[in-house]
Parts: C-alpha cells; sequence; structure tokens
C-alpha cells in the first residue's frame, strides 16, 4: 500500500500534466484559429486587389506607423462603405441578382455615368 505522500504525489504529478495538456489544446486552438484569419485575410485582399487594382500602388511600409498611413484611403473606404448600412444592402441585392441563373447573361451596371443609382 502507498503513502499518503506517494499518493499525493502522484496526484499532483496527474494534476500537473492535465494542466499541461489544457495549456497545450489552447495554443493549437490558438494557432488554428490564427491560420484561418491569416488565410481569410489574404483571400479577402487578393479578391479586393482583383477588382481595385489601383491599390498595387500602395507599397507596405516596416513601421507601422507609415504603413497605417500608406494604406489609410483603403481604410476610408471600407470604413465609408461599412457605415452606409442603406449601400451595403443595395450592393448584396445586386450581387443576389447577378448571382441569379436568370441574370448571368446581361449584367447592367449598377452606377450611372452621372454617379446615380440606376432603376434597374
Amino acid at each position: 500500500m502507498r503513502s499518503i505522500d506517494e499518493r499525493l504525489a502522484r496526484t499532483r504529478e496527474n494534476l500537473k500534466q492535465l494542466e499541461n495538456q489544457k495549456k497545450e489544446q489552447v495554443k493549437r486552438e490558438r494557432l488554428a484559429k490564427q491560420k484561418a484569419d491569416l488565410c481569410r485575410d489574404k483571400t479577402v485582399g487578393a479578391l479586393f486587389v482583383k477588382h481595385f487594382p489601383d491599390v498595387m500602388a500602395l507599397m507596405p511600409r516596416r513601421i507601422v506607423a507609415e504603413n497605417l498611413a500608406e494604406f489609410a484611403p483603403v481604410d476610408d473606404f471600407f470604413s465609408a462603405l461599412a457605415a452606409d448600412e442603406d449601400w451595403v444592402m443595395l450592393l448584396k441585392a445586386e450581387v443576389s441578382r447577378r448571382a441569379s441563373p436568370d441574370n448571368r447573361q446581361v449584367d447592367p451596371p449598377l452606377m450611372t455615368n452621372e454617379g446615380g443609382l440606376t432603376d434597374s
């Protein structure tokens, strides 16, 4: 039969192993989330560049403040878009309309040359 000290030591060891396993699991989950976030961010960025190639003129900087200043126009663009719920709803409706099988052949422009909305 084991002494109380031996049983207590074994229990402490088991507890420490469980704590380490939990830390490792949390770390794995955090790294998996970071990887998924990075993949999503790269994909969204690539799509943005595809449709707005002018942003390729922006050059990443090594200093965070300079980088923020360089990309401020892109941030302002997203901020203005996100702040206007009517525009977001209109754009989502236009995307849905364009995705419809009935509308795949002809896509009229979302905007007129004067910058106003079309009636379609």
